[in-house]
């Protein structure tokens, strides 16, 4: 019986499809996804709390707006009141506008109060011009009411003025805030002092209003903190 024999030479062995290594496979891995599954969790997260923010300052914003309407008829008259007053010799810190005897505090059911203020800023012994001064009554459970804001002359002088309505036998807690850079080595955001002012210079509707003078007041011995909102 005739046997065939074949041959293969070494050379189309080296070249054959089925001697070659299989193709290199990069295993799974899935980091990435996860990093982009985390990046658009965070996301959402910024985003409601940034509108929780949004609506809460609304809903705040929207509450100061009806409560200023309900009293704006009520104030008119104090406001013409508070618009003028008598001359005050200014060389005397302290002195007031008139001299008067308020009511019984605890005797106030909800009524219109009133506050001025006036004084001069230095800032190093030389005035402080362009400096922001805002007037405030202090609440508790609530954010402070701005009454008034101004800002100082070239000779550093301001002068403050609101009105507040208040209930239950409450008087008005009054408050200046003034944000300088006064002595500031690196001029980031703002400093904030802050001035009180005595409840016996808070009038009632209807009565001469008093005016407090803070005097002179050299920022650079004041104390302050750091603000960026204002």
């Amino acid at each position: 019986m005739l046997k065939t024999r074949y041959f293969v030479s070494d050379d189309a062995i080296a070249f054959s499809p089925s001697s070659q290594p299989p193709p290199y496979e990069k295993p799974f891995d899935p980091a990435p996804k996860r990093k982009l599954a985390f990046v658009v969790c965070l996301i959402v997260v910024v985003a409601v709390f940034l509108t929780i923010i949004v609506f809460l300052t609304y809903q705040l914003l929207s509450t100061k707006s009806s409560m200023k309407e309900e009293i704006g008829s009520t104030t008119l008259e104090t406001t013409k009141i508070i618009s003028t007053f008598p001359a005050v010799d200014t060389t005397k810190p302290g002195a007031t506008a008139s001299t008067t005897t308020t009511l019984d505090w605890m005797h106030w059911d909800h009524t219109i109060q009133s506050v001025s203020a006036e004084g001069q800023l230095l800032c190093g012994g030389k005035p402080s011009a362009g400096t922001t001064v805002k007037l405030f009554e202090h609440d508790t459970l609530t954010p402070d009411d701005q009454l008034d804001q101004s800002s100082t002359n070239q000779t550093g002088h301001f002068r403050l003025k609101g009105i507040s309505q208040e209930g239950g036998g409450e008087r008005m807690q009054a408050k200046i805030y003034i944000y300088h850079r006064c002595m500031m080595e690196i001029t980031l955001c703002l400093y904030k002092s802050k001035i009180y002012i005595p409840d016996q210079f808070v009038t009632v509707q209807g009565e001469p209003p008093k005016l407090y003078q803070t005097g002179t007041v050299d920022l650079a011995t004041m104390e302050r903190s750091w603000t960026c909102i204002h």
